[in-house]
């Protein structure tokens, strides 16, 4: 393995520190000048990280920070130097009529999205079909789903929708929420129920979760949550589930999953309900957001993003074979190729003598070879993120995914 002597933690946050990293990279054995980039770390996982250290020692370190201090003795020593974050915690809202629940920021932008382009909602819809095979205890099953759905309200969350103009020139105010506004509108957990139905064959199945997956979603009747189980016979099933991407993000998909697995477990063995209770909700991370961003806060973010998109291309100028059309068609496609393992190696390599991910040498090259063939001198890609910079977030299903220019 790449990295230094093996070095041992001098100290309680170095020893905290170290165990921190090897959590996360899931790796034994690291030194404390050990670089966190060198033992397989990379963005996620570094946000990951923070979140993380934020948890355990009270104390922010910006993303940023981990490319600069890589090791534990170098962030160790940052700590030393950094006075505490001050952000607030994250507290339940109260739920009541006369005290509706705001969207957060990434919502409300998929809600406006909506606005503007309604037939723009397919592009926005997360689901998959999987073939479960072998015998399926189906009680157990919808048992696990009920349970998920009662423990995340994000899977029983609509959204109350005001009357807007769909022009580009006039756009429903931000702020909290008010008469004018979208809330969240939670759903009790009995409103949904695992639908089952037969198949005649995995090829019925499969034309009937394709037909399940293209359904539309409404967002202010939901719901946004589906899953159907499709019996095929007594031990094979396909089970179809659909959401809309308000209510959820790729992160979100693992929390599914792992839970699911776990109740679903749970239930077949008649065993109870494992797992913790959450400390909160989306909406409480929601009603948070728009309380600590904002403000001055506010300000700070808006002028940093407004000075570094000054003058930026309004799009990317390629010489293509066909003509930009007016409105987006959202029919997209996936091109996948093999990156040579000798060139990966000088890849890697070019990012560690930069202090960079391998993901940002990546983003950099596809910015080059765009500008060469737009001939434009900035280009502006779209980078997703997980923002998921608390410890206490990484259990919620709910949509955190940010892109940033």
């Amino acid at each position: 393995d790449a990295g230094a002597p093996y070095a041992p933690p001098r100290s309680a946050v170095e020893a905290m520190l170290l165990a921190l990293f090897e959590d996360v990279l899931e790796r034994r054995g690291l030194g404390i000048d050990d670089s966190f980039f060198d033992h397989g770390g990379h963005s996620l996982l570094a946000m990951r990280l923070v979140a993380r250290i934020r948890e355990a020692h009270a104390r922010d370190v910006p993303l940023r920070a981990l490319f600069k201090y890589p090791s534990v003795r170098a962030i160790a020593q940052h700590l030393e130097a950094e006075q505490h974050a001050g952000v607030p915690a994250i507290a339940v809202a109260p739920r009541s009529p006369d005290r509706p629940l705001p969207l957060s920021y990434a919502q409300q932008r998929l809600w406006l999205l909506h606005q503007l382009e309604p037939e723009a909602e397919r592009a926005y819809r997360i689901g998959a079909a999987i073939h479960l095979a072998g015998p399926l205890d189906e009680g157990a099953l919808a048992r696990a789903f009920h349970a998920l759905v009662e423990r995340h309200e994000s899977l029983r969350t609509r959204f109350g929708q005001p009357r807007v103009q769909r022009t580009r020139e006039v756009l429903p105010k931000v702020g909290q929420p008010g008469d004018a506004e979208p809330t969240q509108v939670v759903d009790p957990a009995a409103s949904f129920s695992l639908s089952i139905a037969p198949a005649l064959d995995l090829g019925d199945a499969a034309e009937k979760a394709r037909a399940i997956l293209d359904e539309p979603f409404d967002l202010a009747q939901g719901p946004l949550f589906r899953a159907r189980l499709l019996r095929v016979d007594d031990e094979s099933h396909v089970l179809v589930l659909a959401l809309h991407h308000i209510v959820t993000d790729a992160w979100s998909w693992g929390v599914l999953e792992r839970e699911i697995g776990v109740l679903y477990a749970a239930f077949a063995n008649g065993e109870p309900d494992p797992l913790a209770p959450l400390p909160f909700q989306y909406a409480d991370y929601a009603t948070w957001q728009r309380s600590w961003m904002s403000g001055d806060a506010l300000t700070e973010q808006l002028t940093y993003w407004k000075e570094q998109l000054r003058d930026a291309p309004a799009y990317l100028d390629l010489p293509t074979d066909r003509a930009r059309p007016s409105e987006p068609s959202y029919r997209g496609g996936r091109h996948r190729w093999i990156v040579p393992a000798p060139l990966l190696d000088e890849l890697r390599a070019l990012a560690r003598s930069h202090d960079a991910t391998l993901f940002m040498v990546l983003v950099a090259a596809v910015a080059v070879w765009l500008a060469r063939h737009a001939a434009q001198d900035e280009v502006v890609l779209g980078a997703p993120i997980a923002n998921r910079s608390r410890g206490d977030l990484e259990g919620l299903i709910g949509f955190f995914l940010n892109t940033l220019a």
